[in-house]
């Protein structure tokens, strides 16, 4: 993900340390997650500035923001804000890479109808069921390592969740 430009380090270098970091267990905000996926797209232009409030222009999430609410791909927290600093959750994460996929015609197959196999299941919000029903099926999402499983659709996602997600999207929902 860091080579190839969608994902870059967080930290800064040093005369002691001149690499950056990943931070693969820290939290990824929604912004972060957005920039993901506007990357991954090449970051194509941009027709319009930002719907949301909490936006500001001209930062280096600006055009991702905008890019992601123009296909669809986010329609924000409500309020008329996006949530630019709030750390994104997995059910979320996987609903905004559930719109993605569609927009770039990957296979958006479901064979499973529910999330029994998983302990907290019924926690999944409503609007995010089709998407993590389609991302667990095709192995994005997958459970912890309890028995039975758990989501945790609620939780919020790390650098590491993040791209191992999009990286599965990828080899497992072939165009």
């Amino acid at each position: 993900m860091y080579e190839r430009g969608l994902m870059s380090g967080r930290g800064r270098k040093t005369a002691t340390s001149p690499k950056e970091i990943f931070s693969p267990m820290g939290k990824i905000t929604r912004a972060e997650f957005v920039t993901v996926l506007y990357n991954l797209a090449g970051k194509p232009a941009v027709n319009s500035q930002s719907h949301f409030a909490d936006v500001e222009q001209g930062q280096w999430y600006t055009d991702a923001v905008a890019w992601a609410y123009e296909k669809k791909i986010t329609s924000g927290v409500g309020g008329n804000k996006f949530g630019t600093n709030v750390n994104i959750s997995r059910q979320q994460m996987a609903t905004m890479l559930y719109s993605f996929a569609n927009m770039n015609k990957y296979d958006m197959s479901v064979t499973s109808n529910n999330f029994s196999k998983f302990a907290d299941g019924n926690q999944v919000d409503s609007w995010a069921q089709k998407p993590l029903l389609w991302a667990t099926d095709h192995k994005i999402v997958n459970g912890n390592t309890a028995n039975p499983p758990k989501l945790n659709p609620r939780g919020d996602a790390t650098r590491a969740e993040c791209a191992a997600m999009v990286r599965s999207m990828e080899l497992n929902c072939h165009k």
